[in-house]
């Protein structure tokens, strides 16, 4: 391939994502939609680094997909959220899940169907079904890779894969156990619900496009029956906000 050749794809492909990455008007409430999968997600751990305590749900894998790459036990997990109407938006949604997370020899495989519909105008994430497929693996001790690939479909639908990587830092400072994780999420055409985004218009996919995710979570204290654990998150949706928990 000549570079003229290579100048004009690069051109091409640049303007393809750009045209995607510019457009953010996500429906209200749908970057932390994810949250939704678990009872634990929704006290806040749904973080890339794996929570405050480390540990791993299968609902978490659809944040950072490393995250299981250490586990050695299989987990299942079921769950059930109400989202109750109040004031003049009567009326009730819900939102259910079902995963797993697999260890073999070679990798740990993790999978999840969800279902989630919301009929409220203040949150209008339409209504979806969902499946979600990832694998990890342990590079050394201290290193893990992992990849996943997600769908949904319902008043919209979408495909979208994530990469991430989960690093074990041991004792910095006054974190102890400490763990740094990055992501790259959304890779596709996130599931669309058909409905009015935060800018007004048709809304955007959710969870954003091409997002990349960074945290660093540890115990602050950790004297046996007591720990006290912390957990913070950085995201850059589709590079044009950002978010900090």
């Amino acid at each position: 391939m000549n570079v003229r050749l290579r100048l004009t794809v690069g051109a091409a492909l640049f303007a393809l994502v750009a045209g995607f990455t510019f457009a953010y008007n996500p429906p209200a409430g749908g970057e932390s939609a994810m949250t939704l999968q678990s009872p634990d997600l929704l006290a806040g751990t749904a973080s890339v680094a794996g929570g405050a305590f480390g540990a791993t749900l299968p609902g978490e894998l659809a944040v950072n997909p490393a995250l299981a790459a250490g586990e050695q036990r299989i987990t299942l997990d079921a769950a059930y959220a109400a989202l109750i109407g109040t004031g003049d938006e009567s009326g009730l949604g819900h939102s259910v899940s079902l995963g797993g997370i697999y260890p073999t020899r070679w990798m740990v495989l993790g999978a999840g169907l969800g279902f989630l519909t919301s009929p409220f105008d203040a949150v209008p994430l339409g209504t979806a079904g969902s499946a979600r497929f990832s694998a990890s693996k342990d590079l050394t001790d201290s290193l893990y890779l992992g990849a996943g690939i997600s769908a949904a479909a319902g008043t919209g639908w979408g495909v979208a894969g994530d990469l991430g990587l989960l690093y074990k830092m041991g004792d910095l400072g006054f974190l102890k156990g400490a763990r740094f994780g990055a992501s790259l999420t959304g890779m596709g055409l996130p599931f669309s619900p058909g409905t009015e985004g935060i800018n007004g218009g048709a809304a955007t996919g959710y969870p954003s496009m091409f997002t990349p995710r960074f945290g660093i979570a540890g115990s602050l204290i950790d004297a046996g029956s007591f720990k006290l654990g912390m957990t913070a998150d950085l995201s850059v949706p589709t590079f044009q906000n950002v978010t900090f928990d």
